[in-house]
């Protein structure tokens, strides 16, 4: 009984021990950067956008959102193996009116390529025209690039980084012409939110944040300091315990 007991204290001890340094691993905060999260009725997906490559695109996207324009329409153009095409019809049909002035085209000096799962700027002919539709690859389409079928390019903004399988099984749904439009999904596939959420980099000692909440070590670093000596404590008590029963 009395060495049961022993067992008990030790393995406690290291408990209390390994325990703050898994807290820690599992609360590891994302990474830091601008994420978009698509709320939609096939499911939930996210896009990591750059700013860095595409500042005047990636503020312009972020207007949007943050003025709730895009809640609500549909997927209005999906071809499979292709792209789907967003942001711009409600799910009659009936185009959105555009709440900003047309952007200037990115693509050239983004350096960013229309590969699979990466999202960009829908336009007309005219290289400066994007305004509030985008599209998300769903096979690498280089022919999109800048010097491809034109010679000002489709710009990239961003990437999908979660839910693939949702832009996946938005990307096969049957499809329609309807209205003098093709590739009309027959059934409504529905934007019904996209957030915004802007993750700082604290790495250098900032004051910056998450939208979403802050995780950091200093928690796990603060439990050491009261569960360490708590199981140091434990260990003499067992040993103390176990002298004294010789």
């Amino acid at each position: 009984m009395r060495k049961s007991i022993l067992v008990v204290l030790i393995l406690v001890s290291f408990l209390l021990v390994l325990s703050p340094y898994q807290a820690t691993e599992d609360a590891a905060a994302p990474e830091p950067g601008h994420y978009a999260h698509f709320d939609t009725s096939k499911g939930e997906f996210t896009v990591e956008l750059n700013p860095d490559a595409a500042p005047i695109t990636v503020d312009n996207f972020e207007k949007y959102v943050k003025d709730g324009f895009y809640d609500g329409l549909i997927f209005h153009r999906v071809m499979n193996d292709f792209m789907i095409q967003g942001g711009g019809f409600e799910n009659d049909l009936t185009p959105k009116e555009p709440l900003y002035d047309p952007i200037k085209n990115e693509a050239i000096t983004s350096g960013l390529s229309n590969v699979e799962y990466t999202i960009a700027m829908a336009r007309t002919n005219e290289p400066d025209t994007a305004t509030s539709q985008f599209f998300i690859n769903t096979a690498d389409n280089p022919f999109l690039d800048p010097g491809g079928n034109s010679e000002a390019g489709y710009c990239v903004f961003g990437r999908v980084t979660n839910g693939f399988s949702v832009i996946d099984n938005i990307e096969i749904v049957p499809t329609t012409t309807e209205g003098g439009h093709e590739y009309v999904p027959e059934e409504d596939v529905t934007i019904i939110s996209v957030t915004i959420e802007i993750i700082e980099d604290t790495s250098s000692g900032g004051s910056g944040g998450t939208t979403d909440g802050e995780t950091s070590e200093d928690s796990g670093s603060a439990c050491c300091f009261v569960l360490i000596p708590m199981a140091i404590l434990i260990a003499i008590v067992a040993c103390g315990y176990a002298w004294k029963k010789k």
